[in-house]
């Protein structure tokens, strides 16, 4: 923990514009930071200053003393992870991809500038775009010849090759199993030299996301030498919280960043300590610990005390005015692809009625939640009505205002006139079915427990009552509620990062060849097999559109053309905003707070997170 002597805070204000395709993030990436941003969102954007905005740290920084070899910071999450494995839906919080991420590195990082950037690991790519007469891209990866794993054993082809094989395995729930099913596998893996240092990994189709692939947690490197005796099965059940990422048959820590794991403390804390065996830039840091700390409040409390150093909790109404008046804290905050939705379980009475859902879409006054939760902090702050593209990118097309923007008396109207009567309460009753729904979301963020009570009465209005369902976002967030449909409601946040590739496995439901490979859009009353959970199963449960949508989808990732692949994301949302699985509200701004005497922070609000520059991190000497 870092303690000094108290200096007069300032603040790092950006505002960048977005270029961003918001990806449907992993995390519920994602899903929830501290307050999460992610299953929540990142932070509240202040008011404008009055002076210029920078990114550049002020003279007072610049002015400040050396920083230190070594030292510990600590980092308060919200949430508490099952699991440590990133691969898995269990995997997708936030708080997983920033403790592991510094200890199991991916080949790409994606920097604030939504750039992707080689990790040490790689020491050189190239892309070729027509390899063979049977397939259509071509990408080998030349790896970084001092890449090795704390065990003292180089990072290979064998790492790589196991890597896909596993994100591809069908009894393994895994979080990105469409970005690795593009990959022509026999193709990658015939005449392979495992001890090699580079891999060519074979498309048989042009494939727009390619680099997503290696990239963020989803795309960590596996140690084959370490898990590949195990079935892919298996690993779901290894490197939980309290095995940690280690070696299952010594019980060491395996690592191949800057990091490794030192201890895990249940309930409490885990720590990770330098990596002495890291080929890349060492890190700073002795050590960096991750206290679980699901207020936002206490986690301000300790910031203030000093028990914590750096915070990066979801936005709520007052969190810049405190952090303004708190003296030694420097924050910087920005607008990111972080998001705010309502989930509608669409395969469960009486949400399998669309009707239902669309009233749901009139009733919700998303501009009076805008003007209520972040006008106050965000003066241009708007609702969102995209499910990909934010809405200061050129890309956007409102396409779910008119499916949204309607008012509790539209959404009676339409009840009424689909047959839907009432019962004596004046609640409706459509198909049999009463509208009574439980809304699940996270206890102890008060923004979104506010959200909920703005929600009820707009949504008592229109004849439908809501039960608030509030639990710790560990729950909240678990793969028994989210990825098994186990809800009716549930409102949470989704990170974006640079290409939306994820929306293939959130919204398309696909007939697939042989070896797994999607091939054309399904229709809704013949679906895939329902124990097969790729497609349509990513942190929402699988709601089959009309095959031309997921047709589409396959499409945009054959285009390479950014331009046509937007114009096809945008045919997607205007035909998912006439179905409604999903209500978009509104664009979450993003902070991170720290200790003055912490250096190399720079906030970055994709999926990547906090951790992106983990080894440059450091404590200034009093």
């Amino acid at each position: 923990m870092v303690t000094g002597d108290a200096v007069r805070p300032r603040r790092l204000l950006t505002r960048r514009l977005l270029t961003l395709l918001a990806a449907l993030a992993l995390l519920a990436a994602a899903c929830e930071r501290g307050e999460q941003p992610d299953g929540g969102a990142d932070e509240p954007a202040p008011q404008a200053p009055t002076d210029e905005p920078t990114d550049e740290p002020t003279e007072e920084a610049d002015d400040a003393d050396e920083v230190l070899e070594g030292g510990t910071v600590v980092w308060a999450l919200e949430q508490e992870p099952a699991t440590l494995l990133p691969i898995v839906t269990g995997g997708n919080l936030y708080a997983t991809s920033q403790i592991t991420l510094p200890v199991l590195l991916p080949l790409f990082h994606i920097t604030p500038d939504a750039e992707y950037r080689p990790t040490s690991l790689l020491a050189d790519w190239e892309v070729d775009e027509d390899p063979t007469e049977d397939a259509a891209l071509a990408v080998t990866y030349v790896l970084d010849e001092d890449a090795r794993w704390s065990d003292g054993e180089p990072v290979t082809a064998a790492d790589l090759l196991f890597t896909i094989e596993v994100n591809r395995a069908e009894d393994l729930a895994a979080t990105s199993r469409a970005i690795w099913s593009q990959i022509d596998l026999a193709t990658t893996a015939e005449g392979v030299d495992p001890d090699a240092a580079e891999l060519t990994v074979f498309y048989p189709e042009p494939y727009a996301f390619w680099q997503s692939t290696f990239a963020t947690a989803s795309g960590i490197v596996l140690p084959e030498h370490v898990l590949g005796d195990r079935e892919p099965a298996e690993l779901g059940d290894l490197w939980t919280l309290e095995q940690g990422i280690v070696d299952p048959a010594t019980d060491e820590p395996i690592a191949s960043g800057p990091f490794q794991l030192d201890s895990v403390t249940p309930g409490e804390r885990v720590r990770l300590v330098r990596n002495d065996a890291y080929g890349g830039q060492a890190a700073n840091l002795d050590a960096l610990e991750f206290a679980f700390i699901p207020e936002s409040g206490r986690q301000l409390q300790q910031l203030r005390a000093g028990t914590v150093d750096l915070i990066d909790p979801q936005v709520q109404l007052d969190l810049v005015a405190q952090l303004e008046e708190m003296e030694g804290i420097d924050f910087q905050t920005d607008l990111g692809p972080t998001w705010e939705h309502l989930s509608l379980q669409s395969t469960r009475e009486p949400l399998d009625q669309r009707v239902v859902r669309q009233a749901i879409g009139y009733a919700l006054d998303r501009e009076a939640f805008v003007a209520e939760l972040l006008t106050p902090i965000q003066p241009d702050a708007e609702p969102l009505s995209s499910l990909h593209f934010m809405t200061d990118q050129p890309e956007y097309e409102p396409s779910f205002a008119e499916a949204l923007d309607g008012d509790a008396q539209d959404a009676v109207a339409l009840l009424e006139d689909s047959g839907c009567e009432r019962d004596d309460d004046e609640i409706f009753r459509c198909e049999g079915e009463r509208l009574e729904l439980d809304w699940v979301s996270t206890a102890g963020n008060e923004r979104r427990e506010l959200f909920l009570e703005l929600a009820q009465r707009d949504l008592l209005d229109a004849g439908i009552a809501i039960n608030e369902d509030l639990r710790d976002p560990a729950e909240a967030f678990s793969a028994d509620l989210l990825d098994a449909g186990a809800y009716e409601l549930h409102s949470f946040a989704w990170i974006g990062a640079p290409e939306p590739a994820s929306a293939i496995e959130l919204w398309g439901c696909f007939e697939r060849d042989e070896d797994g490979t999607p091939q054309r859009g399904a229709t809704p009353d013949d679906p895939l097999d329902p124990d097969w959970d790729g497609y349509g199963a990513q942190n929402h449960p699988r709601h089959c559109p009309e095959p031309e949508v997921s047709d589409t989808l396959l499409e945009t990732r054959r285009t390479l053309d950014a331009d046509e692949r937007a114009a096809l994301f945008n045919e997607v949302d205007a035909a998912l905003a006439e179905d409604l699985p999903v209500i978009p509200l509104f664009q979450l701004p993003h902070v991170v707070a720290y200790n003055e005497r912490v250096t190399g922070i720079e906030l970055n609000t994709t999926q990547q997170g906090q951790v992106w520059n983990v080894a440059e991190w450091g404590v200034r000497e009093r």
